[in-house]
């Protein structure tokens, strides 16, 4: 008879434990590398640009019940950066709980420069 073999596990030092898991960290990043880069791809490719009647409908939804018109028009209004006010807005629907897109954002702030915010910093 034949009697059968214990099969046992190579025992691996630290640092070819650590080799292993890096070549398989190394071989899991490059089969994913091509996904993440059409992704990105894509995402960038659907990005648009502001739609001024969009950010208008937006404003006016959430936003004008208490911006009036006298909020932008107040004669100390500060001079603004197109990144400041799309920060302020930002910051806005986040408090307000909109749970905004970076789109939507932008809307909005091309909205407001095209009809409140004319003079903007550069």
């Amino acid at each position: 008879m034949t009697q059968g073999r214990k099969f046992t596990m190579p025992q691996h030092t630290e640092p070819e434990r650590r080799n292993v898991f890096s070549q398989l960290l190394q071989s899991q990043i490059l089969l994913l590398s091509p996904v993440l880069l059409f992704v990105a791809l894509v995402s960038i490719g659907n990005a648009q640009p502001p739609d001024p009647a969009r950010g208008q409908m937006l404003y006016e939804n959430h936003c004008r019940f208490c911006h009036t018109s006298k909020v932008h028009e107040r004669p100390n209004k500060p001079r603004l950066t197109r990144a400041q006010l799309r920060s302020i807005v930002n910051e806005w629907q986040r408090q307000e709980g909109l749970s905004w897109t970076a789109q939507d954002t932008a809307d909005v702030v091309d909205y407001l420069v095209r009809t409140r915010y004319q003079r903007l910093k550069e």
